[in-house]
């Protein structure tokens, strides 16, 4: 499935150069597509202070600083923040050949790699959420087959990781899939409305409370465009535009509980009642289904 978004043409965007498909080895197929880095450097642009419209990556931490960074700003220091726009020529930014088969650039590549992907991923409709432990990306394709809630859109979710094959000395793109996970009908503004009727001394339930509310899908208007984002609800109530009405809970134990829902889902289920083989054998087909 996900990988007819993937396609090959995107692929072989992302690298410049053509994409090889991972073999089958017997009946195994692997969930990895193996590429080239550029042989020639490629020229990125830098500046160590923000530009007007230049819409620069900010790169925070001197892992992600280039080979070479020294020749340009000498005075950087490790806790400075650098802003680069990659391979788009900016003026006032400043150009740095970068070789992408050098080691010491595998954090920035690894980043650049990383935004083109999201970017496509975008234009291909999807939802996507940057998971800062793995540093990449996840994406969100609605899929409300066999959804147990009718109050809720169930989303497929999908990792797709620029990895460094080590063993046979070059760059992969590793595609996984992360279980379903539910996302309330009823936005934030409607689940958190006070109930004039409501009565403490009659009702069994308490009135719902924003603790309840941890991510929300959070829609909005970007440059005649609806985009959406994931993210934390408290972080974006602090923002003066945020509209809870455009805010959908993604489901948690805790909501779940409120609205009398046990969000175990069939695979966790599984996975608490039958014995390891069968549930490897199980859940491989499953992934294979959702990934091909």
């Amino acid at each position: 499935m996900i990988w007819k978004k993937l396609n090959r043409k995107y692929l072989v965007a992302v690298s410049n150069y053509q994409i090889l498909h991972a073999m089958p080895t017997e009946k195994l197929f692997l969930n990895t597509l193996t590429f080239k880095f550029p042989k020639e450097p490629v020229t990125f642009y830098f500046s160590n202070t923000d530009i007007e419209n230049a819409h620069f990556t900010y790169l925070k931490s001197s892992k992600l600083f280039p080979v070479g960074i020294e020749t340009l700003y000498p005075n950087l220091k490790n806790n400075d923040t650098l802003y680069t726009s990659y391979d788009r020529e900016i003026e006032g930014a400043k150009p740095l050949a970068m070789d992408f088969n050098n080691p010491d650039n595998y954090y920035l590549i690894k980043r650049y790699y990383n935004d083109k992907i999201e970017f496509y991923l975008r234009t291909c409709g999807l939802i996507t959420e940057f998971n800062s432990y793995s540093n990449c990306y996840q994406a969100w394709a609605l899929c409300n087959k066999d959804n147990p809630r009718k109050d809720c859109n169930q989303y497929d979710r999908f990792t797709l990781k620029v990895d460094f094959d080590h063993f046979n000395c070059r760059p992969q793109l590793v595609l996984s899939y992360d279980r379903p996970t539910l996302v309330y009908k009823k936005s934030v503004a409607d689940l958190l409305k006070p109930d004039e009727d409501f009565d403490p001394f009659t009702s069994d339930t308490p009135q719902a409370g924003a603790d309840l509310v941890k991510k929300v899908l959070y829609s909005y208007k970007h440059n005649e465009h609806i985009r959406y984002k994931i993210d934390r609800f408290k972080y974006l109530a602090q923002k003066p535009r945020f509209n809870s009405e455009y805010a959908y809970p993604i489901m948690n134990r805790k909501l779940a509980a409120f609205i009398g829902y046990d969000d175990e889902t069939e695979e966790q289920k599984e996975d608490n009642n039958i014995q390891y083989a069968q549930k490897s054998k199980n859940r491989y087909r499953k992934y294979y289904d959702k990934i091909m």
